[in-house]
């Protein structure tokens, strides 16, 4: 389940709703909730920008890695080598890799963290991470 899908469930009941305690009853109002889930995004599941050349070019990498579904190295050998063929629009995200794996694994694991943001070819800004 996403965090969209859970706060879509969560939405639909009516608020404030009573959750029991051990000591009492206690009253959570939705902006508490709407505070944590956003909260808990941001760590485990925070939005990625991405160039429409860039996902142009993770959606081949994807297609090309089908055969090894769950590996992710093979995915960043299929990206890697997607990249070189478009104009190095993932340089920059596949050397940071190298320090800090975090934001493409969360983004080949959670695609729905992928956020199309413009097709602008090789703006800098948008090739930097999303939460540097």
């Amino acid at each position: 389940m996403t965090f969209d899908e859970a706060w879509k469930k969560i939405d639909e009941d009516s608020f404030p709703f009573e959750i029991p305690d051990e000591a009492s009853d206690s009253e959570i109002l939705q902006s508490d909730l709407i505070y944590v889930f956003e909260e808990l995004r941001k760590k485990y599941a925070p939005i990625v920008e991405l160039t429409q050349e860039q996902k142009n070019v993770w959606d081949i990498a994807v297609d090309a890695s089908n055969q090894h579904p769950k590996d992710f190295i093979f995915f960043v050998d299929m990206l890697e080598n997607v990249d070189e063929f478009h104009g190095y629009v993932f340089e920059e995200k596949l050397t940071k890799f190298r320090h800090n794996s975090g934001d493409l694994i969360n983004m080949w694991l959670h695609p729905e963290t992928i956020k199309v943001v413009g097709n602008i070819h090789n703006n800098q800004e948008l090739l930097e991470d999303s939460h540097d």
